[in-house]
């Protein structure tokens, strides 16, 4: 029920919802990606430093784990943590 208050949520409802929900993963997965980056950025990081903790909490086997029916959620609160 509280999925529906989220934005992003209303895309997957906009085509064929199995490939929906796997373009808003990948889109989470982005997100978590740049936020990381920008959040190292923020606390004096360099940009190698700051690209390479952005591909491992992107990529991270934790966050990609999730990727299971009824884990949606965490993921798209692992995605918005670093910002």
């Amino acid at each position: 029920m509280q999925l529906l208050l989220y934005p992003l949520t209303w895309l997957e409802l906009c085509g064929n919802i199995f490939r929906t929900v796997g373009y808003s993963f990948m889109l989470h997965f982005v997100m978590a990606s740049l936020f990381t980056y920008l959040a190292a950025r923020e606390i004096g990081l360099g940009r190698l430093g700051a690209t390479v903790a952005g591909v491992a909490y992107g990529l991270s086997p934790c966050l990609i784990s999730w990727v299971a029916p009824g884990h949606d959620g965490k993921i798209y609160a692992a995605a918005w943590f670093p910002l």
